[in-house]
């Protein structure tokens, strides 16, 4: 994480929350940084923000869903807008239809 704060001249300044897939902090440009715990789980949840980017899609129903700013793979972190309530945020549990396709039920 000190790797990408260094090279986008950020810093950590609060802690947003924590939940089963990660920790999520406030950035000194007013963005979020979520460490991911896990990488299939941070590679579902960074699927679904760049497809959320590519069609352009900021809501769900009446739920805001956070912007994709940037991501680093080596330290599973998403870094993402801050959204008011009311929000979506937990895309950790999302599968496109290939992996369906590939699950067992």
């Amino acid at each position: 994480m000190d790797h990408y704060l260094w090279r986008h001249g950020i810093a950590c300044i609060d802690r947003l929350g924590e939940g089963k897939d990660g920790v999520v902090h406030k950035t000194s440009r007013a963005s979020a940084l979520k460490v991911v715990r896990r990488e299939d789980v941070y590679r579902r949840e960074l699927r679904a923000y760049r497809l959320f980017r590519e069609l352009s899609i900021g809501r769900i129903g009446k739920y805001k869903v956070p912007r994709f700013i940037d991501s680093d793979d080596s330290g599973l972190l998403l870094e993402l807008t801050i959204v008011s309530a009311p929000y979506c945020l937990d895309f950790a549990s999302t599968y496109d239809e290939l992996e369906m396709f590939h699950l067992d039920f």
